[in-house]
This record gives C-alpha cells, sequence and structure tokens, in this order.
C-alpha cells in the first residue's frame, strides 16, 4: 500500500491501532519536513506513523508503531547490536533515562545510525539521527513533550487489550524469528502466530498470583504453532494495572537450560540483567511444575535488581 503524505498526528490516529503522539516541543532549528502515514493491510503491511523533522543542517527521523509481532528483545529491538556488523565497543549497550514508567534508549541502530527508542504506552518510538548532531538533553527533551495527539481516541486504544490490537487478530501471519532477548528463544518461521482472547488459555496459578501480588493482570495471550488449539509456545502479556505498556511477559515452554545470546548482560545463574541499566531489562528462567518458563520484565522505576531477584527467588522457592 502506498504511504499517505502530509497527515497530520490526529488524522493519522485515526487509522492507526497504537497511541499517536505529537510533540509539544523540537529541538532548536527544527521543523516538520514531513508526516506520512502507512495504512494497516494484508500481506505484512502494519499501520506506522513517521515524521521527519529537519532544520540547520540537523535532521530527526520518528516512527511510532504497535511492536506486537514478538517481544522487544532488550526493550530497545532497534538499538541491538549486530555482532556480525559491530563489536561491543563499535556499538556499546544504549544509555537509558527514564521518560515517565518508561525507558528512553540512546546510542547506535543495527545500522550503525545513531538514534533512540521509546516504548510509551505501548507504542514503539524509534528516533534516527540522519543529520547533525544531538544531545542526550535534546532527546530527552523531546520525547518528555511527546503527547497523545488524540486523548479521547488514546483512552479507547488503552482500554483495548494489547492482542485486540494486534496486526494478528485481523491477518493470519507467519511467526517471527526476531531476537527476544539475553536468553536465546527464537521462534521457528515456519509455523504461525495467533493473538488469542486471554480467556483461551490459563497461565500458571502460582504465577500469576506472584505478578498479581506486583500489581501485573493479565492482559493478552499469544500462541505459536500450527493452529491456535494446539500451540508450541505461549506468550502471556501481564500488564501493570496503573501503567499501561508496563508488561511482565511469560514465555512458555523455553530451552532449558538456556543458552547466552550476544548482547552485554550480565548473567547469574539462570538469571539475565541489563548490564548498564540497574532497573532492566530483566530475564529469568525456570522449572516449575515440569514446564520451563521464560519470563521478561520490561523496565519501570520499581524494577530494581533488588525487585527482581525477590521476584525470581518467590517464583524458584514456591512449590507447585
Amino acid at each position: 500500500m502506498t504511504p499517505i503524505q502530509n497527515v497530520s498526528p490526529s488524522t493519522a490516529q485515526n487509522s492507526c491501532n497504537f497511541v499517536v503522539f505529537a510533540p509539544t516541543h523540537l529541538p532548536k532549528g527544527l521543523v516538520v519536513a514531513k508526516q506520512i502515514l502507512r495504512e494497516e493491510a494484508p500481506e505484512e503491511i502494519r499501520a506506522s506513523y513517521r515524521q521527519i523533522y529537519e532544520g540547520e543542517g540537523r535532521k530527526l527521523v520518528v516512527k511510532q508503531f504497535l511492536y506486537d509481532w514478538a517481544p522487544p528483545a532488550y526493550d530497545y529491538p532497534s538499538l541491538w547490536r549486530d555482532a556480525k556488523r559491530a563489536t561491543t565497543a563499535e556499538a556499546p549497550p544504549p544509555r537509558a533515562f527514564f521518560i515517565g514508567n518508561h525507558a528512553l534508549w540512546i546510542g547506535k541502530n543495527y545500522r550503525m545510525q545513531n538514534g533512540a527508542t521509546l516504548e510509551k504506552d505501548r507504542t514503539r518510538v524509534e528516533i534516527t539521527l540522519e543529520n547533525g548532531n544531538f544531545t542526550d538533553n535534546e532527546l530527552i527533551y523531546f520525547c518528555h513533550g511527546l503527547e497523545p495527539a488524540n486523548p479521547e481516541k488514546a483512552e479507547t486504544i488503552l482500554r483495548t487489550p494489547f492482542s485486540h490490537l494486534s496486526y494478528q487478530k485481523r491477518h493470519l501471519e507467519k511467526a517471527s524469528g526476531v531476537p527476544t532477548g539475553f536468553w536465546k528463544h527464537q521462534r521457528d518461521k515456519s509455523l504461525f502466530s495467533f493473538a488469542l482472547d486471554k480467556t483461551a488459555f490459563e497461565p500458571p496459578e502460582l504465577i500469576k498470583e506472584k505478578l498479581e501480588e506486583l500489581g501485573y493482570f493479565l492482559n493478552s495471550i499469544f500462541a505459536v504453532g500450527e493452529n491456535a488449539q494446539h500451540p508450541v509456545e505461549l506468550e502471556f502479556i501481564f500488564e501493570h494495572k496503573d501503567s499501561p505498556g508496563s508488561f511482565i511477559r511469560l514465555l512458555t515452554p523455553t530451552k532449558f537450560p538456556p543458552e547466552v545470546g550476544d548482547q552485554e548482560c550480565l548473567c547469574n545463574g539462570l538469571y539475565a540483567t541489563s548490564k548498564t541499566f540497574s532497573n532492566g531489562p530483566h530475564e529469568a528462567v525456570f522449572q516449575q511444575n515440569g514446564q520451563n518458563h521464560l519470563i521478561l520484565v520490561k523496565p519501570a522505576p520499581w524494577t530494581t535488581q533488588t525487585w527482581f531477584f525477590k521476584l525470581f527467588k518467590s517464583l524458584t522457592d514456591s512449590k507447585g
């Protein structure tokens, strides 16, 4: 489908399955040059909204969309280091700053461009710095100023289960084999990905109980397999009751013991955590009732390493 040019953020919201944000302030000298809407269509065309800002020899490209085809690896999928293109010295782990309850990551993307990424209220915001230099403070200030273009529609979207918003709810789609996180957990691309109602399967009761104690409640379920009734993998998405987009994802089953991927992280026993940010992302692989589980925790102000280790211990010390 041909992208539509010159679409304002409020107009774009009418065609998007995610909250569209508009900036309330821009880095010095920049003005909007292009605003481009891509509408959802079959053949793996997801909705997205792109804004290009230019001025004084600098160029900032901002893309917004719903990242729904797999868990967003490391919380900064566009900034993950492609080991075939760059060493750790050439592309160190990105820097993190909180924008409300969500982490803004600033670093280099997998194409070795300077960039940043933020998932705010479930919307993935990817920023590419194509020309000129931008300070961290400019990007932080820009992201702090992102506000819903249509607050009423934004509230409706955030009341809708994540799986109901997803592309897979309306189109048959193959599973994605993109990296999932610090532990190697990549899906079989010959299978399909399905978005399900949250009553389709029950998560393990103990895990559900422990997450609810922390304020996370089951929001959505995704399945991977030949069909939705007999999946080879289930993904349960728990969302914090006070913070839309603050997720904990449970993937089951997974490989046990796990293998470490090629990204920078701290690994201890069967858990991993971000090497540069004490609030995560965090991951834990553990066994319970003969099943192998992988927990993925999105960074939030409360998800400290101490908080995470207590969660991991509560899941592994309990019997049942």
